[in-house]
This record gives C-alpha cells, structure tokens and sequence, in this order.
C-alpha cells in the first residue's frame, strides 16, 4: 500500500501544482506582480516533482508485484519477464496516461527554464506560455484522480497473481520503444501549441520565440515518426498476417499529426525568417496539437475498435472536453489576432508605406519590432524576399496544401464509420480501398515537390540587372537547367524498370519520382560545401554594392574581400559548415522518405503469396525461393511456451514460425518467421500444425522485395532530422553592432534557410543594425525626430544571446 500512497501523493502534488501555477501567473498578470509572474518556473518544477514520483512508485509497485494495486494485477504477473514488467507502465490506460503526464511534465520543465527571465525576454509571452502548459497538465493529472487512477486499489481481497500483459506486449523487444518514441512526438507537439497561443493572446506574433517552436516541433515530429515507423516493424514481425501498415484508426491516429507537424516544420521557416503566412502556420501548430488529443480520444476511449485501442472506458468524454475547449479557444484567438497576423506580414513585405525613418533619414524598411516602414522599388533595401524566395514559398505552399489534404482524407476516413454510427446508428467499415484510392495521388505529387522545391530555392546565376521580362526568361531557363539532371535520373529509372519487367503505372511513377527526387536533394549538397560563397560578387555585402560603399552603412567600415571585416571570416566560415551541415541533414530526411516510398511501393505492389503443404524434407519454390520443411520443434519456458516448424529458405535457417501462449493466457499467437535481406524478405506463418511428428504441415509464405529498405529509409529520415537539430546554431552575446557585425548577423540568418536573396539580406542588415541597444534586450522605435527604447518579446532579428536565449 505504500507505493499506492506515494503514487497518489505524487500525482495529488502535480494537480495542485499545475491550478496554483495557473492561479498564480494569472493573478500575477492581472495586477501587475512580477514575482507572481516570475513563479512559473517553481510550479512546473514542482509539477516534475510530482509526476516523477508517481513514475517511481509505479515501478516500484510493478517490480515489487504489489497486487493490491489494480493497474499491476492487470499488467503484470510472478511469471512476466523483467522487461516486460518495465513496459508494464504504458501496457494499459492507467499507466499510459501516467506516462503521458511525465512526458508533459518533463517538457514544461524544459521549457520553463527557455522562458526565465532575461534580456529579451518577455515576462507576460512566458506567463502565458506556461499557463496553457499548466493546463493541459492539470487536464490529465485530474484524470489520474479520477476515470483514469493508476493507483485504485481492490476493496477486497485482492489476487495472488496477476493475469499479465497482452500477449501482443510480451513478443517483441520493440514494446520498450515505440510507446515511449510515441508519447514523446505526441506530447511534443504541445510546446508550439503554447508557444503560439502565449503569442496570440499578448500580440507578439513575431519574435524568435518561432524558431523555438519549430525546432520543437521538428523534435516532436522526429519522435513521431521513429514511432511509426517502429510500429511498423513490430505490426509487420508480430501480427504475422506480413504487412506493416493497415490504415487501421489507431495507426490513422498517430500518422495525422506527423503530417500536419511536417507542414507545420515547413511553413514555419518563411514565418520566422520573413514574417509571412502567420496566419496559416499558427493553425497547423493549433491542429497538429488537436490531432494528437484525437489520437488520444481514438486509443483510450473504446469507441473503435483497434489491436492498438485500450478496452471500453469512461476518459473519453473527458477528452472530448478538452479537444472542443483547445479548439475553440485558439480558433477564437486567430480570428481576434488575424488583423496583426495580416500587418506582420504585409509589413515583412514591405507593402505598408509609413512615414517613419530610416538611418539615413529617408523612409525605412520595418524594423524588428514591427514598425512598418516605407520601401520603393528602388530601394535596395527592400524587404520582398525576391523571385526565388516566391519560387520556394510557392512550393511550400503547396507542399502544406497537399499535406492538409491528405490528412483532411485520412481524417473522414478514420472518423467516418464513428459519424454513421451516431447519425444513422448502424455499422460501416472504411477500409484499406478508400485510403490508397484517394491518399496516393496526393502522396505522388507530395513526392514530386520534395525534388522540385529544393531546385526552385537555389541562387539563380543570372544576375539581375535586365529588364524584368529578361529576368523572367533567365530564371525560367536557370530552373529547367536544374530540373535537366533530376529529369535524366527519372526517365533512366523508368527504363531500367521497365526492362526489368514492371508494368505497374503505380510503381513506374514511384520509381521515376524517386529517382528525380533523390537526384535533386543530392545536387544540394555539392552546391552547399563547394560552391560559391553567398557573399560572392553580386551579394549585398560584396565590393561593389550599394552596401559596400557609398551606402549608409558603410561609412567608417571599409569592405574586405568578400564584404567582410577581417575578424568576420573565421565565424563565417564555420556558419557555412555548420549551414552545411543542417542542409546535409535536410537532404538525408527527404532521401530517407523517398527510400521509404520506393520500399513501400515495391513491397505492396510485387509481394508474392502462396500457401503450400510440406511433409518433413519436402521442398517448395515459391518466388524463386526454395523453401524446405524439416520437423516440427517444442519449446517451453517459465512466461511462455510454443510449438512451431523448423524451415529452410535457399538453404539458409532454420526459420521457426510458431504458435506461443504467453503467461496464463489459453489463446495462441501466432508468430511468424522472417528470412530477411537487402533485395527480399520471405515471410512464413504457421496455418496448421501436423497432427504428429512425421506428419505435414501448412506454411503461408510471402515473398517481399525491398521490405527491409523501409526500415532503412526511416532510420536515415530520423537521422536527418538529429543532424539538423544537433547542429551548433548561430551564438552571440548580446551587445551593440557595428555595421559588418550586422550585416553578418543578417547575411547568416537568411542564408541558413536558402530562402533570402540579396535585397532580402540587406534589408535584413539594415533590421540587425537598427536594433539599437541589444546589450538591454531593448530595441529603438523608429518614430520621427527620436529614438527610445521599450521593451520587447524577442531579440532583434539575426541575434542569439549565449544565455537564456531562444534557440
């Protein structure tokens, strides 16, 4: 009873923190008290605290056996495996729960010690931001004091032994990773969701705060998709009916979140870095956030029925609460913030004339704290990110387009037999049909735009100085040039699939897709580490621009070569190997999902089934695979026992499909045998056993190509997404900077993302350098005749202080 004690204390201790650290921020923001306001950090420690106790004494509670807890008589037995009594924790709706409360615990920790207070830094965007974390953590540790308690005892006597897990959870090792990988890109996706609606709720729509949603957002979906793709593997090595994807609701589930989150990765780079379709991306991080309380709905309430769904319980309307209110709520803040999202993305542009000064006393460009300013179209300055940035926006663009569609289709397909039931009360099913009918064409033309749009964001060589038809015709010809070499790897795909026997439509589109894809994220990289520096001839910064000399900010700063101070060269060059890096790390992820879409189509598309029948000795080719069987095998344990077939492929083995009964459960599970390797996989299950030692044996075989490549090309989409993430980013102290320090700053900031061009990173410069007095974490408005400082939300554009910064 001791660890029922500590566990409900702990949880008890993370509600209470949780209300108090919302009572006290928002009684702090209403009178003004920075102290109050300041305390978000001792309550989301506390929440930690809290959570992590609970963790603790449900472990203790699972290695100790302690039977008088229900959720451990459910999940655990004298007989489970020590690591399946680890994974015991998230075996059932209790303890998931649970854990879902430590995850969110853990990142209000994490995010509350990026949001003390510091130069820069705003108190009230930090209150709020905690405050809607505080939220969702109450949500789900009120849920622990009641539908969902995990540490409920019996009344009575309780059992001597429990029943154990699932069966389903004691047959792989992948138990102990995909939930947890699971859980951390679900619950992850609750970070921008509170960053964006602090931003909403005190007007600071712009600030660097964005790229430390992004990059947590790029953590979450890094998680999500290691456990999809994990769950996969485990569906495809345990389920033995040889598949690895069902459109099943629960898979559905976790697969729609991944999806907005990569368009939410996406759109967020040109709203950070200029400031446009803020509207778009605050909505994406909102629905991804909605998604995944779906996807809890969907797996925790009963309501389908799923090999991944918990059994029938009474949390799901408390989640359905939550997923409306959420809802509501930040759809009500984009429609009462929509005028600001649209004037910081006007003034990005440079399409809102103002009077305001610039540096020189002619009208400037809007500054970093969103005062608009005036641009001509002379203006060098101006703040259009050029033709190639509209080039890559489009694609992007487009990009989201077709990712809301996808999800919007798998969403009425997971949801729809739900609406029919509740309208018409009877039962319909939405299959495998509906989803490859309507979610390849969107996933092909997904696949097409991961190779074009790289290609449109590349530096055109053509320099700007003609008319603006001649620029046109240039950059047209600059882009069908790139698309030449990416074209040639697609049509010598295409025939190379073709000799080699495929008529699929499908798999030939697949194949040349691919290939045109791969080509053109690899024709990134060269460009990256050995082509020309961005402040080359032409760039902004470069000898012989108007910002080079005879320009305002050049007085008393000669150039060097390249634009540069001297003392600038050494940290520019480690920017663009670090800048390569991430580009590196980019590259690898698209090529990780086009290895992945290859894999798939090859395996869905050329799988060869067959049942055969086989007395011991006997042989049957299958596929050109020679499979032979040898006997039949026992095998006995203390947590479970099987009885299988020894078999043989091209003489390799023995493969031992089985039927296994794990603890006291009286139900076989069927566990197939794999023979796998680079070019195909055999997949044999046991149909019947023989009714003795000499007699035959029925095997379904299925021989696969390419399957073991799908696990392949999401380890190395997931590794892509580390790099970019451990890449060491931009770090400077905060202070004063002069006029080549500026336009470094700024130079850096938009070629790190290949969206900027030149006009674009003067204007950049020009922001960097009007920042004023960064030291104080103020910035100078630029109102006519004078120059003071306020206090603002974020740091000016292209600085990263050492401590306490956004990252």
């Amino acid at each position: 009873m001791l660890d029922a004690a500590l566990g409900s204390a702990g949880v008890l201790l993370a509600f209470a923190a949780s209300v108090a650290g919302i009572v006290s921020l928002g009684v702090g923001l209403h009178s003004g008290s920075g102290r109050l306001v300041r305390s978000g950090r001792i309550y989301a420690s506390l929440v930690c605290a809290g959570a992590g106790v609970a963790t603790v004494a449900m472990e203790s509670a699972l290695f100790s056996r302690d039977f008088e807890i229900r959720y451990v008589a459910e999940v655990t037995s004298r007989q489970t495996p020590l690591l399946y009594t680890v994974t015991g924790l998230w075996s059932s709706l209790a303890g998931s729960i649970l854990l879902w409360g430590l995850v969110l615990a853990l990142f209000t920790l994490a995010i509350s010690r990026r949001l003390r207070a510091g130069p820069g830094i705003d108190e009230r965007f930090g209150a709020w931001t905690h405050i809607v974390m505080f939220a969702v953590g109450a949500f789900f540790f009120a849920m622990m004091l009641g539908p969902a308690n995990p540490f409920a005892t019996f009344n009575g006597p309780h059992p001597a032994n429990g029943t154990g897990p699932n069966p389903l959870l004691q047959d792989n090792v992948l138990v102990a990773a995909h939930p947890p990988l699971l859980y951390l890109g679900m619950v992850g996706f609750t970070v921008p969701f509170a960053l964006h609606i602090a931003g909403l709720v005190t007007g600071r729509v712009d600030g660097r705060w964005q790229e430390t949603a992004r990059r947590w957002a790029m953590f979450a979906w890094m998680c999500l998709g290691a456990g999809i793709m994990l769950g996969a593997w485990w569906s495809y090595e345990v389920l033995g009916w040889g598949g690895f994807w069902a459109w099943d609701p629960v898979e559905n589930a976790a697969l729609m979140p991944w999806l907005i989150g990569a368009a939410y990765v996406h759109s967020s780079i040109p709203a950070v870095r200029s400031g446009i379709r803020r509207t778009w991306t605050a909505s994406l991080a909102v629905s991804a956030f909605c998604l995944t309380i779906l996807g809890t709905f969907l797996t925790r309430s009963g309501v389908v029925a799923s090999v991944h769904a918990f059994a029938q319980s009474r949390v799901g309307l408390w989640i359905l609460v939550l997923l409306g209110v959420a809802a509501t709520s930040a759809i009500a803040l984009i429609a009462w913030r929509a005028g600001l999202l649209r004037e910081g993305a006007a003034v990005r542009a440079g399409a809102i004339p103002s009077g305001h000064e610039g540096v020189d006393g002619s009208p400037g460009p809007a500054g970093v704290d969103g005062t608009p300013g005036h641009t001509g179209p002379d203006d060098p300055t101006q703040l259009s990110p050029g033709r190639r940035g509209f080039r890559l926006q489009r694609a992007v663009l487009a990009q989201n387009v077709l990712l809301a569609a996808l999800t919007g289709i798998i969403l009425l397909g997971t949801l729809f037999p739900l609406l029919y039931q509740a309208a018409v009360g009877g039962q319909v099913t939405v299959g495998a049909p509906y989803f490859d009918r309507f979610a390849t064409p969107i996933a092909l033309m997904l696949l097409a735009l991961m190779g074009v749009g790289p290609l449109l964001g590349m530096h055109d060589s053509s320099s700007g100085d003609g008319g603006k038809l001649s620029q046109s015709s240039s950059a047209a010809a600059s882009v069908a040039a790139r698309l030449l070499g990416p074209a040639w790897a697609g049509g010598v795909a295409l025939i190379v699939a073709v000799l080699a026997g495929i008529r699929s439509p499908l798999l030939l589109a697949v194949y040349g897709l691919g290939a045109f894809t791969a080509a053109a994220n690899l024709w990134r990289l060269p460009r990256q580490f050995g082509g020309s520096h961005p402040l080359s001839s032409g760039h902004p910064l470069s000898s012989g621009h108007p910002l080079s000399s005879g320009h305002p900010l050049s007085s008393g700063h000669p150039p060097t070569s390249g634009g540069l101070h001297g003392r600038r060269q050494h940290g520019g060059s480690r920017e663009r190997h670090y800048a390569g890096l991430r580009t590196t790390g980019a590259v690898a992820a698209h090529l990780g999902i086009v290895v992945v879409a290859v894999a798939l189509a090859s395996a869905s598309g050329l799988a060869a089934h067959s049942s055969v029948t086989l007395y011991p000795g006997g042989t049957r080719s299958v596929a050109g695979q020679v499979i032979r069987y040898a006997g039949v095998f026992h095998e006995s344990k203390p947590s479970y026992k099987a009885v299988g077939a020894r078999v043989y492929v091209d003489g390799s083995g023995p493969f031992e499909p089985a039927l296994s009964w794990f603890g006291l459960a009286t139900e076989a599970v069927g566990t197939p045998a794999i023979a796998s390797g680079p070019a195909r996989d055999v997949y044999i299950t046991l149909s019947n056993l023989p009714s003795s030692r000499s007699g035959a044996v029925t095997l379904n075989v299925t021989v696969q190509p390419f399957v073991m490549w799908l696990w392949v090309g999401g380890a190395l989409a997931i590794l892509g997404v580390a790099l970019v993430l451990l890449t060491p980013r931009r770090r400077r102290r905060p202070g004063v900077l002069d006029v080549g320090e500026a336009g470094t700053v700024g130079v850096l900031d938009a070629w790190e993302d290949g969206a900027g061009e030149r006009d674009h990173w003067a204007s950049r410069s020009i922001e960097a350098w009007e920042g004023g007095d960064t030291d104080s974490g103020k910035t100078a408005s630029r109102e006519p005749g004078r120059r003071e400082t306020e206090p603002v939300g974020m740091e000016p554009v292209g600085m990263e202080p050492v401590e306490g910064s956004w990252r």
